[in-house]
């Protein structure tokens, strides 16, 4: 009699077959993954800040709109915007005035502080300039400080400027010994006409 004649075989055989299909899907499984494993991570970028503080504000991209932003130190007796770039603490990086000389159409300025002096500060922005058809424009802003080497966001606001000229208050806030004490308020402090010359 040879092996096929026999029953206890021939039920052995698929079973067997079975294992072995079984065992070899997961030593392929285990191959894949160790190789999935192996391909290196795309790594993330690590952006350091450029100040100790920084402004954003955006609006509408690719609208022929001019949003200025406008701020104020403790340290400074005018503050800071697209006619007066550089002060004591705050410069701004570039004064976005619309689609003119704006190749990618984003509507966004940033601005930095270098040290934070003890004492009160104000963020503005105004509509400098409409020459689109939104009539109402959203204008997103926030203010970033370092505090014990991590970036915090202590004040995030979007506000709705309806007219040329209009100016509102971001933020007004304290810092002391480089934190930031009580909350911000938004009581309204006009920067553009202090920076005439003229006190706030």
């Amino acid at each position: 009699m040879n092996d096929f004649d026999s029953n206890d075989n021939l039920s052995a055989t698929p079973m067997r077959d079975v294992g072995w299909n079984i065992a070899i899907t997961f030593i392929v499984l285990f191959f894949l993954a160790s190789l999935i494993t192996q391909i290196p991570k795309k790594k993330e970028a690590q952006v350091k800040m450029w100040g100790d503080i920084m402004i954003t504000i955006e609006w509408p991209d690719k609208q022929d709109i001019d949003v200025d932003l406008w701020a104020k130190s403790p340290d400074d007796f005018l503050p800071v915007g697209y006619s007066r770039l550089r002060g004591t603490t705050f410069a701004i990086l570039k004064d976005i005035t619309g689609t003119n000389n704006n190749s990618t159409g984003r509507m966004r300025e940033v601005m930095f502080g270098d040290g934070m002096p003890n004492g009160r500060y104000t963020v503005n922005v105004q509509l400098y300039r409409n020459g689109s058809s939104i009539t109402t424009v959203p204008v997103s802003a926030k203010i970033f400080i370092i505090d014990s080497s991590k970036v915090v966001v202590i004040a995030e606001k979007k506000v709705f400027l309806k007219s040329v000229g209009e100016e509102i208050t971001i933020a007004n806030f304290n810092l002391n010994a480089s934190k930031l004490l009580n909350k911000p308020d938004d009581k309204y402090v006009p920067l553009r006409a202090a920076s005439q010359g003229i006190a706030p």
